[in-house]
């Protein structure tokens, strides 16, 4: 027994299974299947899982993006000035 699944399945667009290679009706399946890349015996993996080291930098940036937005902003126009936040993208972009 082993189980099948499509990663990122052309006709659903996501992944889909798993398929018991013993059901009665598994040969239907791969049968719609055989084409598709991602069709694969075992689990999906997923792609873009973080690891606790990225996840926790991850949130600790969100968390203070806007901290650190005002350092830069501060950094190159003087700490007299401000910028508004809807402008974040425009600034950062040219640094």
């Amino acid at each position: 027994m082993a189980n099948w699944f499509c990663k990122l399945c052309l006709l659903t667009g996501e992944d889909c299974g798993s398929w018991d290679d013993e059901h009665e009706y598994f040969g239907k399946i791969k049968q719609v299947h055989k084409d598709h890349l991602g069709f694969q015996i075992g689990e999906p993996i997923p792609i873009n899982k973080l690891t606790t080291v990225e996840q926790t930098f991850t949130n600790y940036f969100n968390d203070h993006f806007d901290e650190w937005f005002h350092s830069l902003v501060a950094e190159l126009k003087g700490s007299n000035k401000i910028c508004l936040l809807k402008d974040k993208p425009d600034l950062v972009s040219i640094i």
